[in-house]
């Protein structure tokens, strides 16, 4: 199990998986679940645990920072984003308590499933011509 960066290689990897989930969590607003946690699994030998208590971890930067670029053009409505905010937080220890009982393998194939699921209900909301 990785525990700790072996090398400079491993920080300039993370470096660049950060740098690409960033850049598309500022155009999309995705990132932990759909970005960096395969990233994480692919990229390192970290579990998929592990790679999702990571992700989370590394996602308090990056909502700091896209929050202030919105707030600063004005796109972020904050009577909608404190509650939104509130529920969600309580919602990922729920899910963080959850996901460390159930094995690995299943909380792959749902999460695997709940990408596809979105993906195609994303492509399916593409205005046709």
């Amino acid at each position: 199990r990785w525990t700790a960066m072996a090398s400079a290689a491993d920080a300039a990897k993370m470096a660049g998986v950060g740098l690409c989930t960033g850049t598309l969590a500022g155009l999309f607003g995705v990132g932990g679940g759909a970005i960096t946690v395969p990233a994480l699994c692919l990229l390192t030998p970290l579990d998929f645990p592990t790679a999702v208590g990571t992700s989370l971890a590394a996602m308090v930067p990056t909502a700091l920072a896209g929050t202030a670029g919105h707030l600063a053009r004005g796109t972020v409505v904050v009577s909608v984003a404190v509650p939104l905010g509130l529920g969600t937080a309580i919602g990922a220890a729920l899910g963080g308590k959850v996901g460390l009982a159930v094995p690995e393998d299943k909380l792959q194939l749902f999460f695997g499933c709940f990408m596809a699921v979105l993906g195609v209900r994303t492509l399916r909301s593409i205005p046709k011509p």
